[in-house]
C-alpha cells in the first residue's frame, strides 16, 4: 500500500467476541451462512450485503459487538494519523448535530511477532478526533460535531497494527464504526443496572461448549441470576439472541449513521428480517412448552433476581428453580448435563479456605450423586480446580473480562 494511500471499504466487517470464543464465534456465522469470513484474535472478520451484517446483529449469540470497516492507510508516526484522517469526508458517515467518541487498540503483527511501537492510545484517538473536527470545520464554515465518551451517535474504533515484515516502520490503521450500540452480549432481560458476573454471551458459549444434545436434562446447580439457564432455554428453543431487544423497540447503532439511515434498501432488509426473527422466535417457545430446565442456588437474592429474570424472559413454565445447596444437591432426574459457575474468591490464586471448601465439597457430592452425568465447572480461580478430586475430561480456556478461566469437564461413572 502506498504511504498517502487511503482504502475505502464497502462492505466488510468485523463481529468483537469474548477471547476464547472466536472458533464458536466462526461456526456459528457459517451456519448463518456470513459470506468472507475469518478468524482474528478477538473475533471473525466478514463480507457481504445488508443482509449478512444484520444477521449477526440479529442471530448470533456469541458476538459482542459489529462493526462496519470503514478506511485503511498506512502511518510511520503520530501526526500522519492526523493528515490521513484530514483527507476523509467524515460528514457522509455522521453529522453535525450528532456525538462520536475513538477507542484506539494497538495490535501485533499478523504472525503475532510485532508489536506496535505506538504506546499511548489516548493521543492516538486524540490525534485522530483533531482530524475529524478539524475536517469539519472546513466542510461546515467553521461548525464542529462534539465528543461524547458515553453515549455517542458514532462509535469509531481504531486497530492500529505493524506488519509481519521487520523491516519496514509502518503500520496499518484501520478505521471501523460500530453498527450495534449497546453490546449484543446486553440481551435486554436482566434488571437496569445489574452486573453479573458473567456476560451473556460468553455463558451462551460455554453451554455450546459442553455435549449438552438439548433434549436431556441440564441443570445449573449454582444458578444465580439464571444467565446460564436463560441461555440454555433460549439455544434449545432456537430463539433468537435479539429477540427481548426487539420486543422492547431498541435502535440499534446503525441506525443513527449518516452512512445508513437514508437507505432504502437497508430499511426494507430490515424489516423483513426483523419480522423473520420474531416469527422464529415464536415457533420457538411454542417448542418449549414440554421442556424443563432446572436451576439451584442457596442465595435469596440470587434466586429473587433469578426468579425475576425467568418471568421477564417468558420462561417460567420452562426453567424451574429451587432453593438448594449445591454440595448437597441430588437430582431427581434422568442423566445429563450439570454446569455450574462457583465463586472465583475476592483474590485470585490465593488458597481461601472457605472457597477451598467449596470446591472440594462440591466435587465431592458430583462424584456421590450425579452419577452418568457429565459436569462443567466455569470459574477463575484456577488453583481451585485442583480442590475437586475428580479426573478431568477435557479443559477449555476463556476469558471472562481480562479474567482467564477454565471450562472443565467431568465424566461422572
Amino acid at each position: 500500500m502506498n504511504d498517502k494511500e487511503i482504502i475505502k471499504h464497502k462492505a466488510e466487517y468485523f463481529a468483537s467476541c469474548p477471547k476464547g470464543v472466536e472458533e464458536l464465534l466462526f461456526q456459528e456465522m457459517s451456519e448463518l451462512k456470513i459470506g468472507g469470513i475469518s478468524k482474528s484474535i478477538g473475533g471473525v472478520h466478514f463480507e457481504g450485503k445488508h443482509e449478512d451484517f444484520l444477521k449477526v446483529i440479529l442471530y448470533s449469540r456469541l458476538a459482542s459487538r459489529v462493526y462496519k470497516k470503514l478506511f485503511t492507510f498506512d502511518i510511520k508516526v503520530e501526526k500522519d494519523l492526523y493528515h490521513r484522517g484530514m483527507e476523509i469526508k467524515w460528514k457522509t458517515i455522521f453529522g453535525l448535530d450528532q456525538t462520536f467518541k475513538i477507542q484506539t487498540i494497538l495490535m501485533r503483527s499478523p504472525d503475532g511477532k510485532k508489536k506496535s511501537k505506538f504506546s499511548n492510545t489516548m493521543i492516538l484517538s486524540q490525534t485522530l478526533k483533531d482530524a475529524i473536527v478539524d475536517r469539519f470545520r472546513e466542510d461546515e464554515e467553521g461548525v464542529r460535531p462534539n465528543v461524547n465518551k458515553q453515549n455517542a451517535d458514532a462509535s469509531f474504533i481504531v486497530h492500529i497494527a505493524p506488519y509481519d515484515d521487520t523491516f519496514t516502520t509502518k503500520e496499518k490503521v484501520t478505521i471501523m464504526v460500530d453498527l450495534a450500540g449497546e453490546p449484543l452480549s446486553n440481551r435486554g432481560y436482566r434488571d437496569p443496572g445489574f452486573e453479573a458476573p458473567l456476560r451473556e454471551n460468553l455463558a451462551a458459549a460455554l453451554i455450546l461448549s459442553t455435549d449438552w444434545n438439548k433434549t436431556e436434562t441440564f441443570i445449573d446447580s449454582m444458578c444465580g441470576s439464571g444467565t446460564l439457564l436463560i441461555e440454555a432455554a433460549m439455544i434449545k428453543g432456537n430463539i433468537p439472541a435479539s429477540y427481548y431487544k426487539l420486543k422492547k423497540g431498541v435502535q440499534y447503532a446503525f441506525f443513527n449513521l449518516y452512512l445508513f439511515n437514508k437507505d432504502k434498501d437497508l430499511i426494507d432488509a430490515w424489516n423483513t428480517e426483523v419480522k423473520l426473527a420474531l416469527n422464529q422466535a415464536k415457533k420457538g417457545f411454542e417448542s418449549l412448552k414440554t421442556t424443563k430446565l432446572y436451576g439451584y442456588d442457596m442465595v435469596h437474592h440470587h434466586m429473587n433476581l433469578c426468579l425475576n429474570h425467568v418471568e421477564k424472559c417468558e420462561l417460567k413454565d420452562v426453567i424451574v428453580v429451587n432453593r438448594e445447596d449445591a454440595t448437597r444437591l441430588t437430582p431427581a432426574f434422568t442423566p445429563g448435563v450439570v454446569i455450574a459457575n462457583p465463586p472465583y474468591g475476592e483474590r485470585m490464586g490465593e488458597d481461601d479456605k472457605e472457597l477451598a471448601g467449596l470446591y472440594y465439597n462440591y466435587g465431592e457430592n458430583l462424584k456421590q450423586n450425579f452419577k452418568g452425568y457429565r459436569a462443567y465447572i466455569f470459574t477463575g480461580n484456577l488453583p481451585m480446580i485442583k480442590k475437586i478430586s475428580l479426573k478431568t475430561s477435557a479443559k477449555l480456556i476463556f476469558y471472562n473480562g481480562d479474567i482467564e478461566c477454565r471450562l472443565v469437564r467431568y465424566n461422572l461413572y
